[in-house]
């Protein structure tokens, strides 16, 4: 996904870009609605691990597009922020690694606390040398913006809130309660519903050259990274 994003940054001038990305969003919210019931039936009919095999004709139709109307873009040079890397890939091993093995092992042990501290520790240590690096990873000079630190927000708490309902619920309804996969993927289409048309009409509104009111531009980014908030609460 970022790199999509990255690509549709590139290809599309300022004016279009909203439009774009409104666009490329209403593509993958299609995605919550045909994925879970393509899913299903292919699970139940012919195997899990037909899923995989799903993308291979897609990909091999997109290569010569890409090839052909995608062109080759660089950002400005610079030298890689390699102790950022380093603390980024600690904190998320640690935070991961503890959560992951909190179940087996428990809150309380000693593993569990240990990588969760150690992640945590990593985390600040990432914030604090992104502050002094020449070359930032992550420059934090961009949370002085309050659209994009608003919006960054808003992301993660809508991506938390969908990786719960997408990956965890099946598995729960599933192991739990016990419908056919088939059946499971019907009743998860309705998720994406009211995104297809709520993101294109974010993206649309948050055009440059339609001014910059607070209303509006809570209205583009609604429609264009919620989609599932307030658009789609019908959904439910």
């Amino acid at each position: 996904m970022p790199m999509a994003l990255a690509l549709l940054n590139g290809a599309f001038p300022p004016a279009r870009r909203g439009w774009a990305i409104g666009i490329y969003g209403g593509v993958t919210a299609l995605a919550a609605v045909a994925g879970p019931v393509l899913g299903g039936a292919v699970t139940q009919g012919l195997g899990w691990q037909w899923i995989f095999w799903l993308n291979v004709p897609v990909a091999l139709a997109a290569v010569p597009l890409v090839l052909s109307r995608i062109s080759e873009a660089t950002g400005p040079g610079g030298a890689v922020d390699l102790r950022g890397l380093v603390l980024v890939k600690a904190a998320a091993l640690g935070l991961v690694w503890g959560l992951v093995r909190e179940n087996p092992a428990g809150w309380g042990s000693l593993e569990v606390t240990g990588t969760l501290a150690g992640g945590a520790a990593a985390a600040a240590a990432f914030a604090v040398w992104e502050r002094r690096a020449a070359c930032p990873m992550l420059p934090a000079r961009l949370f002085r913006s309050p659209a994009f630190s608003a919006g960054n927000t808003a992301i993660f708490m809508i991506n938390a809130s969908l990786t719960g309902v997408i990956f965890l619920m099946p598995q729960f309804q599933q192991v739990v309660a016990g419908p056919r996969s088939a059946r499971l993927g019907d009743a998860a289409a309705p998720l994406g519903d009211r995104a297809v048309p709520c993101r294109p009409a974010g993206g649309r509104a948050g055009r440059p050259g339609r001014g910059t009111r607070p209303g509006r531009d809570r209205v583009a980014a609604a429609g264009r990274w919620g989609g599932l908030d307030r658009c789609g609460s019908g959904s439910r």
